[in-house]
């Protein structure tokens, strides 16, 4: 006597639950394609269990994460990379008040040079004008010569003026970059590069430099 045994996909079933009834079919009907199900045994052992499809809605939502894992990965690799840069030139953040602290004497001095060329060329530029009084004072024209030495000194003292503006505003700058540089540094102490601000604990930060 023979027997005939079914190839293992015929032995399957599909439990389907539709409007709160169980419903087992040896295949999957096309209005229920989308829907959570079970595979079966022929034992009716349960196989494997088939989430639904995800809604419109919650693929817009799975997009969305999607996408912000993505962003929030490229912000990390540009971290990181910003971060290494940072470690080959400072190892810790003294290091970067040391540098600011430089740079701000480099600033100041020069700052200093500029005001005392200023102050120099103010005698010049007195005995210059006072020269061309004269001739005003006769109703005469200013000749060129001495007028181009007021001009000249009055042009560069503003110019002397202007750099000290922009060294100014450069001390400013550089101020706040060094800053975030040393409160970076004070970070990289506690985590590994790439860290994102968001995930800092600051307080744990802070801890950890008070014990040093």
């Amino acid at each position: 006597m023979s027997i005939w045994v079914l190839p293992a996909e015929a032995a399957r079933l599909y439990r389907f639950e539709v409007d709160g009834r169980i419903i087992l079919k040896d295949h999957i009907p096309v209005e229920y394609t989308g829907m959570g199900y079970d595979v079966l045994n022929s034992s009716g052992m349960l196989l494997e269990s088939v989430p639904p499809a995800p809604t419109p809605e919650e693929l817009a939502e799975i997009k969305a994460n999607e996408s912000a894992a993505a962003a929030r990965k490229t912000r990390m690799e540009q971290q990181q990379a910003e971060d290494l840069k940072l470690l080959r030139l400072y190892e810790k953040p003294a290091d970067v008040e040391r540098a600011r602290q430089r740079k701000t004497e480099e600033i100041n001095t020069y700052i200093a040079l500029l005001r005392r060329r200023i102050d120099g060329l103010e005698e010049k530029l007195r005995s210059a004008q006072a020269t061309a009084g004269r001739y005003t004072k006769d109703n005469l024209p200013v000749p060129e010569d001495i007028q181009g030495e007021v001009d000249e000194i009055v042009s560069a003292q503003n110019e002397f003026r202007r750099d000290i503006r922009d060294r100014q505003s450069e001390f400013g700058r550089i101020t706040r970059e060094y800053a975030e540089q040393y409160e970076r540094l004070r970070i990289l102490q506690v985590y590994p590069a790439g860290t994102l601000y968001e995930d800092v604990d600051f307080d744990r930060v802070d801890r950890a430099f008070q014990t040093r």
